[in-house]
């Protein structure tokens, strides 16, 4: 039983529309390509090999913004905090 459902009937006898035919939970299956190499340089201070010059500078500058905790990659704000 939800909070709705226990109002007064004062208030009105519509029934309540409970239904929410766009409330699904998805999963990404894929990791991106960029995950697995700022993870790997946050690990192990290393990029993978195979990079172009303009793709390692791009993952050194992009993986400023993302830090590396027990595993799990978190997205720094702007003010620094996670």
């Amino acid at each position: 039983m939800d909070h709705l459902s226990s109002l007064s009937i004062e208030l009105g006898t519509n029934e309540i529309d409970d239904d929410f035919p766009d409330a699904n939970l998805f999963s990404i299956g894929v990791v991106p390509a960029w995950y697995e190499h700022i993870v790997k340089l946050l690990s192990t201070q290393q990029l993978l090999e195979g990079l172009s010059k303009n793709e390692r500078r791009k993952v050194r500058v992009n993986s400023t913004h993302f830090a590396l905790i027990s595993g799990k990659l978190y997205r720094k704000g702007v003010d620094g905090l996670l």
